[in-house]
């Protein structure tokens, strides 16, 4: 399980009493990687599913948009074991833990 400084619920460092907080950081790196989009991070170009350009399209679009956030989570070494779309609620299931 990977440790890093967290975020708060606003995207912003988190300074839980004036100081960085660090903790388990497989769910924030999942979405940094389905959010951002390729490009996003200058040091890692290829990174970056842009998940929120394919939610307005059609089944193809959802399809792909699948296809592409299994990839950039399986590349940043995670194991995608479940990756489940519900059209109802629009909400994306992740269970995807690092290797």
């Amino acid at each position: 399980m990977p440790t890093d400084i967290l975020f708060d619920t606003t995207g912003d460092i988190d300074f839980t009493n004036g100081d960085l907080s660090y903790g388990e950081s497989t769910n924030q790196h999942q979405k940094d990687i389905l959010v951002s989009h390729a490009g996003d991070y200058k040091a890692s170009p290829d990174v970056g599913a842009g998940l929120t350009d394919y939610l307005k399209g059609d089944d193809d679009d959802i399809n792909e948009m699948m296809r592409v956030a299994r990839l950039q989570l399986s590349k940043d070494g995670m194991n995608v074991q479940l990756l489940a779309w519900d059209e109802v609620t629009e909400t994306l299931t992740i269970n995807a833990p690092y290797k």
